[in-house]
């Protein structure tokens, strides 16, 4: 075995790293999202998905889902504050 068998690696062989880099930045951007919101009428996932659609990031409603839950954000009827 070799040093690099041993080393963690942030990116796993079969990612493109700029796979990765685009991913984090999705999710970055449906943080942005999220914090931007009305808390009385939260965004719903496909209402997230219209939004990075028009700044040029085209993911499916499932794929913003599993992201949202990767940031530990709750799901819209979570989000939900009575005014």
């Amino acid at each position: 075995f070799g040093a690099s068998d041993f080393a963690i690696r942030a990116v796993p062989d079969d990612i493109d790293p700029g796979e990765a880099a685009s991913a984090a930045a999705a999710r970055r951007l449906i943080v942005e999202a999220v914090a931007a919101e009305d808390p009385a009428k939260p965004l719903s996932d496909a209402a997230i998905v219209e939004i990075l659609a028009g700044k040029g990031v085209h993911l499916a409603r499932r794929t913003v889902a599993k992201y949202r839950e990767i940031e530990k954000i709750p799901p819209k009827s979570l989000r939900k504050k009575a005014v």
